[in-house]
């Protein structure tokens, strides 16, 4: 299960993927998540340890981690966790929530050096390859997939910047 591996040793580990989730959020944002938030920040993946893949028609991984937080603390924590997937919540008509926007940001914090392997370890590189039928090459000491990948991350960002700071 390509899912549970990324939530354990690869790029959607709760507290490796939360701090630089943090680290977006405080950049974008100007201030630190409150505590509420930072529980969604380190449980809005989780619902990947159910799934055999990171991406496709039927993901669902915002689910788990927005029902915890909708129970433990509203709809307004469930929301923020739902919508932090643009492809989740465009099919449930949603904006991407503040979360969304950290969560994406912060793949252009982490350096390569350790963005590298932990998309190896977790199968993210392998089934985004497969998904965008690239074989693999490499340039500037880095595969091509990593290049592609942080690249569609900055276009998509630079493109949405208008919407950032809304909720």
């Amino acid at each position: 299960m390509k899912g549970i591996r990324s939530v354990i040793i690869g790029m959607h580990n709760p507290l490796f993927h939360g701090f630089f989730v943090t680290l977006a959020w405080k950049k974008i944002y100007k201030h630190y998540p409150s505590v509420k938030e930072l529980v969604c920040i380190l449980l809005h993946d989780i619902g990947y340890v159910k799934q055999n893949f990171i991406d496709g028609n039927n993901d669902k991984h915002p689910e788990l981690g927005a029902q915890i937080c909708g129970y433990l603390f509203g709809k307004k924590y469930y929301n923020l966790c739902i919508a932090h997937s643009r492809d989740y919540a465009r099919k449930l008509g949603l904006h991407l929530s503040k979360l969304g926007y950290a969560d994406k940001y912060s793949v252009l914090l982490i350096p390569n050096i350790i963005y590298k392997p932990l998309i190896y370890l977790g199968g993210e590189a392998q089934e985004y390859l497969k998904k965008n039928k690239i074989t693999k090459t490499w340039k500037w000491g880095y595969p091509i997939s990593i290049l592609l990948i942080k690249e569609d991350y900055y276009k998509w960002w630079l493109d949405n910047k208008k919407y950032r700071n809304t909720e």
